[in-house]
């Protein structure tokens, strides 16, 4: 059986609790009423385990991140900013605006308000929800497309590299 720290994720979750947990919340439970695994804190933080290496093993294992961004996620705390700076290598960060604006983001930010994002103050959670789900589930279907691909090719590879030695 595979524990929570061999699990692989399709988003990690980024919020700040003081303003963004309710929301946070709502999303995590709609991304996963329509399937997606998510990284969520409140949820994957063993009691009586380092808080920091099981936030580092969520950030590796995910594939995606989501960034819900609010004002005290753009005063800069200290885990908000470590995920961000985590999930920036990422090769896709969704931000999900939350009781602040594009210009709000831009002055945390140069990169974030380049970002397709999404804003609660124009679309329901769960609309936002099944948007961001689209994208990871695309994704997740083009990689599983790759993957037995790229087999075939190394295997191919392999055995020229035999036959001609």
């Amino acid at each position: 059986m595979t524990g929570l720290e061999d699990r692989e994720y399709d988003a990690f979750l980024s919020y700040a609790r003081i303003d963004g947990a309710e929301v946070g919340n709502a999303l995590r439970l709609e991304l996963e009423r329509l399937g997606a695994d998510v990284w969520f804190d409140a949820v994957a933080i063993e009691p009586g385990k380092s808080q920091a290496l099981q936030m580092d093993r969520g950030l590796r294992s995910a594939r995606c991140g989501i960034a819900l961004l609010t004002a005290a996620y753009l005063t800069g705390r200290f885990w908000t900013e470590r995920e961000l700076g985590a999930l920036l290598h990422k090769e896709t960060l969704i931000p999900v605006l939350h009781g602040v604006t594009f210009d709000d983001v831009a002055q945390y930010s140069g990169i974030l308000p380049d970002l397709a994002g999404f804003e609660t103050s124009r679309d329901s959670i769960t609309t936002i929800a099944e948007k961001i789900a689209a994208a990871i589930f695309f994704r997740r279907t083009t990689e599983a497309a790759l993957v037995p691909s790229l087999r075939n090719r190394c295997g191919r590879f392999r055995a020229l590299a035999r036959t001609s030695m």
